[in-house]
């Protein structure tokens, strides 16, 4: 579960771009202020406001931290980056909206098709919408977005996984954002290397599984129908290449779906370089995460080494395996249509077990028992324990002999003439 309800805090760092800018002689800036510390009266803050002569006494410590964060362009950085938020928020018809993106505008463009035609006929911009936003270039530009755009439910989750040290500012920095756009934040601290280390797992694998529960948890919670992610066209190249890699089925080209139950992937369709150009015409700040340069790591070899070879070969390779994907679920679609036809025709649930008519199923293709032999034991198993060996078992007991028995792990599977059983070995004991 979440730690702490009290997710805010106004942090030093982020706070401080305030202050060095109020430093400059900006009046504007004492009313953004005043602006900013209204928002936090109407969200969850346990923190108190700040005042005017509070901020000034930060003000010779913040050029330090945001030279040393940020560059020593950083002010100039953040004059460019208030100006063009609060141009992009202005009413504006079309030709001025060109005339102030410029040489952007087909990138803006681009971003806006894209995120429109992913919101479907089910998402508005007032669906309650949970943004987990790393810190990094994506999120942060989809944070924009959603901003500028005029998202008006979104909250925004952030997680400091506990593995690098510059993640604490990265946390701080979205904060920062969200407390200025008026959006609720939900923070969360992890020690996710010791956690991994307990579990035996990779500490890639504990950050998934710790990030979704809790943003399943506050989006339950806080009433949000979707949880977004920045996941892009580059990131679903990977993700079915490295699938490909091990050996996949059908189900694993598919990639990631736009829209899977309550998770919504907006930027899919986009390439990363879309939200990089946004983010830099804007010139708002992110975080830059080192360990992603690892090649140690697969996921890190296959977008630093392994795609940009093939894209030397094959400059289309991002895109062809994008078409990939889509095809992949097209043809997943009708396979679960027809998995679902056979469950419906010969398959019976009840207190006992599961029940297969192996007669029925002798007439059908091995495609769909397969598939189907996974769906019912989806009940006892999780679907990355079935390998090969376990479906190609599975299958054989259709047009095996009666009598034939499989056991794997705590189900049995007992065969017939005219019917398969599926129960629990405990249930066997019991009786």
């Amino acid at each position: 579960m979440v730690q702490n309800k009290s997710y805010y805090s106004w942090a030093p760092l982020v706070t401080s771009l305030l202050d060095a800018y109020e430093s400059q002689g900006d009046l504007h800036t004492s009313i953004e202020v005043e602006k900013a510390n209204e928002t936090r009266k109407y969200v969850e803050m346990v923190v108190p406001l700040l005042t005017m002569e509070e901020l000034a006494e930060q003000v010779d410590n913040s050029r330090t931290v945001l030279n040393r964060y940020y560059g020593e362009n950083c002010i100039d950085q953040y004059h460019t980056y208030r100006h063009r938020m609060y141009q992009s928020t202005i009413p504006m018809n079309r030709s001025r909206e060109k005339a102030l993106y410029g040489d952007m505008w087909a990138t803006v463009l681009r971003f806006r098709q894209a995120v429109t035609a992913a919101m479907g006929d089910s998402i508005t911009k007032d669906t309650p919408l949970l943004l987990a936003c790393s810190g990094g270039v994506d999120s942060i530009a989809l944070l924009h977005y959603f901003y500028i755009e005029g998202f008006t439910n979104v909250g925004v989750f952030t997680m400091d996984h506990g593995l690098r040290v510059e993640a604490f500012e990265e946390v701080e920095l979205v904060e920062w954002y969200a407390i200025q756009f008026g959006m609720p934040c939900y923070t969360v601290h992890e020690h996710v290397g010791d956690k991994a280390k307990e579990k035996g797992i990779s500490f890639e694998m504990m950050g998934r599984q710790l990030r979704y529960t809790h943003l399943q948890d506050i989006a339950e919670d806080k009433g949000y129908e979707y949880i977004v992610t920045a996941h892009h066209l580059d990131d679903q190249g990977e993700t079915i290449l490295a699938h490909l890699l091990r050996g996949t089925g059908l189900e694993g080209l598919q990639g990631m779906k736009t829209i899977t139950e309550n998770l919504w992937r907006p930027c899919i369709s986009l390439p990363k370089q879309v939200l990089q150009d946004y983010a830099k015409w804007l010139q708002c700040f992110h975080g830059e995460d080192a360990s992603n340069q690892d090649t140690t790591y697969d996921r890190n070899w296959i977008r630093q080494v392994l795609i940009p070879t093939c894209t030397e070969r094959y400059p289309q390779t991002v895109n062809a395996l994008y078409r990939l994907g889509a095809l992949a679920q097209c043809d997943t679609s009708y396979f679960e249509q027809e998995v679902t036809r056979l469950e419906s025709d010969y398959v019976s649930y009840d207190e006992t077990g599961i029940v297969l008519d192996k007669r029925g199923l002798m007439g059908e293709h091995d495609a769909l028992v397969s598939r189907l032999w996974k769906r019912v034991l989806s009940l006892y198993v999780k679907p990355e324990q079935l390998n090969q060996a376990v479906i190609d078992g599975l299958c054989s007991l259709v047009k095996g002999p009666k009598g034939k028995e499989f056991r794997f792990r705590q189900v049995q599977v007992l065969t017939s003439y005219d019917t398969i059983k599926v129960v629990l070995c405990s249930d066997i004991e019991k009786k």
